[in-house]
């Protein structure tokens, strides 16, 4: 599935020069700064191309520093295959959002197995493969299209200076209308803000600006940009956020462009805004308790939603850190239980019964004591078999 796009989508004359690229080339590595319009960019080739294949597979590399063929799981024809053998049997387009590795390595070992004419497309910040295209910013005419896709758009000389400041920084112009759109700042405000920045580079005079904006919200939306800066991550599981902020309080930030719905499961926030917000609340970065997050673990244990997988696999790092900052043992216990409902423990069976161990547990207490136990004992209990001691073990359990 292509995520959505995070608001109205501009045609880019980089389409053109990318879309010619892919009739030579089967690889093609999009780089360029983060706001640069990268993951947009790749939307629209994902669009635009689609037709031409029999599969289409967007992959969030966010975490990714290699690509595991054979592991990453994809649907084909209604069965859950790996992305290896898909590539292998199906002529396919793959698209690696944000990844992180070296692509040229990437590029090489989709070669090997690249046997239906597959298309592959990697979206980094940095330049890491030979067959690479620079998305660099927008023009002036595009510019103005983004910044006058509203009711109370600038002037044709406000729209001048503001081009001539930002160089067509699309994640940054969407910020600025926005901001004006909810009465935050007047487009003459704009231009005073961009007088006081300063000298700087590019990059840095649109992250200043971009900080100004966020920073005129920070009063009014404070716990939530919080929420987003403890969870540290670009992509937000959506079950949890829905359940730990107020409908009004997301409605509201989305409006601003500050976080957007990239799928089902799912919100977006750029890493500009992400950013931006650790920057204006530093305690983010250390992280802090998260009453919300043990409330939602409570409400899902059980049931073992979709849901509750999806915080795990989206927004891990959140989750350990949650469970080293806590001070107490029942918040551990509740976070270390979850987790073992979600996660794959056999391949790691000395790690987790040793963690277990570490929490001091009592099954005569029942409640997550008990259950942990009774984890353990599974995941002991299968380390033993096919060995002299596994029924030794078992009567002793019972």
């Amino acid at each position: 599935t292509i995520p959505a796009f995070s608001g109205h989508y501009f045609e880019r004359k980089d389409e053109k020069e990318i879309i010619k690229r892919l009739e030579s080339d089967d690889c093609i590595l999009l780089y360029g700064f983060s706001g640069i319009g990268k993951t947009e960019l790749a939307k629209c080739m994902a669009h635009k191309l689609s037709s031409h294949f029999d599969c289409l597979f967007w992959i969030d590399s966010t975490k990714l520093d290699k690509i595991p063929w054979d592991s990453i799981k994809v649907n084909l024809s209604l069965n859950d295959v790996n992305l290896g053998f898909a590539i292998k049997n199906q002529k396919s387009l793959i698209i690696f959002d944000n990844f992180n590795g070296h692509a040229s390595q990437c590029f090489k070992e989709f070669e090997l197995i690249n046997t239906h004419h597959s298309k592959c497309i990697i979206t980094s910040q940095v330049k890491t493969a030979d067959s690479c295209y620079q998305v660099r910013e927008i023009d002036q005419e595009t510019t103005s299209k983004i910044l006058k896709d509203t009711l109370d758009a600038p002037s044709d000389e406000q729209i001048e200076k503001i081009y001539e400041a930002t160089k067509g920084y699309p994640q940054v112009l969407v910020l600025l209308r926005s901001s004006v759109e909810q009465r935050e700042f007047t487009w003459d405000e704009i231009i005073e803000t961009l007088g006081d920045i300063g000298e700087y580079d590019d990059f840095t005079i649109n992250k200043k600006l971009a900080q100004r904006i966020i920073g005129k919200y920070v009063d009014n939306y404070h716990d939530i940009l919080s929420n987003i800066g403890n969870i540290g991550s670009c992509s937000i599981s959506r079950g949890y956020f829905d359940s730990s902020n107020k409908s009004i309080k997301i409605k509201a930030l989305e409006r601003r462009a500050l976080i957007s719905v990239s799928d089902d499961l799912s919100y977006y926030v750029h890493q500009v805004v992400l950013d931006c917000i650790l920057s204006l609340i530093p305690q983010c970065k250390e992280g802090f308790p998260n009453n919300s997050l043990l409330e939602y673990l409570k409400k899902n244990i059980d049931a073992k939603s979709i849901y509750l997988y999806d915080l795990f696999y989206r927004n891990e790092d959140f989750v350990k850190k949650q469970y080293s900052i806590a001070d107490d043992l029942e918040t551990k216990k509740l976070i270390l239980y979850s987790a073992l409902q979600v996660k794959e423990t056999y391949g790691d069976i000395h790690k987790y019964t040793g963690i277990i161990d570490g929490l001091n547990i009592d099954p005569s207490q029942g409640g997550l004591d008990l259950r942990l136990y009774i984890e353990s004992s599974e995941m002991k209990a299968h380390g033993l078999k096919k060995t002299k001691d596994y029924n030794l073990y078992i009567n002793s359990v019972i």
